[in-house]
């Protein structure tokens, strides 16, 4: 198959959108699919991430700035991006045309029904990914891999009848590091040795650099990872410099690595969290968006995470006595093995099969 996938990042939409697109596009080919991106050039679009990958991307022209301020955690109407969607589906279709596709792929809130239905004639089958469910879509495939309270029915009115539906952490979007480092994995309980931070590729508000300071007073080696475009980095460098147990981390292939290390992690709800359990860690979140407050909850009451609110209602001391009293009490038995017991780490492996077995007529 030939593939065009549109989707994108920016500082202000975060990373996790493109990444989990990459780590689908890898799956397929292998399966000897081709991939081709489509981005818009906002800044921190990853383009040059993607063509490091291995796929061609072309770049759509930035139609304003992203701020602080736009927030992809809600659906986001194409006129808050000041760009109209048929314009934005007219620059899709050129670049489709340029070649004979079978399948779209994309993965952007701001996009829906009529943007999927101009696409329609240049496509033999359209797949969605998405998180939300708070829009219709014309789409053949729906990809969710959210766990929240119903999550089964979410899309039962917003996909056409035999749509065919991929939700749920069994599907999760995880690179092939996660379900090879499953097989070593080591059951956490008890002693909070090693701690791992990280809040996204994004991180607008420094959520970082409050666990930081929330881990100051622990008796725990921490590793921290940021996004070396985050506008807080020279910051939470100065913030750490003078504490050897605590190392920043940039530009990392994989989390595998240091989720597989750690005991504890601290950071946010979005795709992290399929990550997390696939490596059984234990993590207390925090969610940045909207869209990550229903998989918190629902987390937090399957007693898989421990949530600590929304970033607007959190504060340094709140997480340093959450952090304390967790470190104290040490690791539940269970924990560890719930999280692992959600995800396996191949849903991108079922997903690039179902893909590659449709009927394309």
């Amino acid at each position: 198959m030939k593939i065009l996938i549109r989707t994108d990042a920016s500082l202000a939409i975060g990373t996790g959108h493109v990444m989990r697109s990459l780590t689908l596009a890898d799956a397929l080919r292998l399966r000897g699919c081709a991939c081709v991106f489509v981005c818009r050039e906002y800044d921190g679009h990853l383009g040059e991430l993607i063509r490091r990958r291995g796929y061609t991307v072309t770049l759509l022209a930035e139609t304003r700035p992203l701020g602080p301020s736009d927030s992809f955690g809600r659906s986001i109407s194409m006129a808050e991006l000041n760009l109209d969607w048929e314009e934005d589906a007219e620059q899709t279709s050129a670049v489709a045309s340029k070649a004979e596709f079978d399948l779209l792929i994309v993965d952007h809130y701001a996009l829906d029904i009529r943007w999927e239905s101009k696409l329609r004639p240049l496509f033999k089958k359209i797949m969605v990914i998405d998180d939300l469910a708070d829009r219709q879509h014309d789409c053949d495939l729906i990809h969710d891999q959210n766990l929240i309270a119903g999550f089964q029915g979410r899309y039962a009115t917003k996909v056409p009848k035999n749509c065919l539906q991929m939700l749920g952490p069994k599907y999760a979007l995880l690179q092939p590091h996660y379900a090879e480092s499953r097989n070593r994995l080591v059951r956490r309980s008890g002693i909070v040795r090693r701690v791992l931070i990280y809040f996204g590729g994004a991180d607008i508000d420094n959520l970082t650099g409050m666990a930081i300071a929330s881990c100051l007073a622990l008796p725990c080696h921490v590793d921290v990872v940021v996004n070396p475009r985050s506008p807080h980095v020279e910051a939470l460098r100065m913030q750490v410099q003078e504490h050897a147990r605590i190392v920043l981390h940039q530009e990392l292939p994989t989390l595998a690595t240091l989720m597989s290390e750690a005991d504890l992690a601290i950071g946010a709800c979005g795709v992290t969290s399929w990550e997390r359990c696939c490596l059984g860690l234990p993590a207390v979140v925090i969610t940045l968006a909207d869209n990550q407050i229903p998989i918190a909850e629902e987390l937090n009451r399957l007693g898989l995470v421990q949530w600590l609110g929304h970033k607007d209602h959190t504060s340094i001391s709140q997480m340093s006595q959450a952090l304390e009293s967790l470190v104290a009490r040490g690791i539940r038995p269970g924990w560890s093995e719930q999280c692992s017991s959600l995800v396996d780490g191949i849903g991108a492996v079922r997903v690039s099969e179902i893909l590659c077995s449709l009927p394309l007529n």
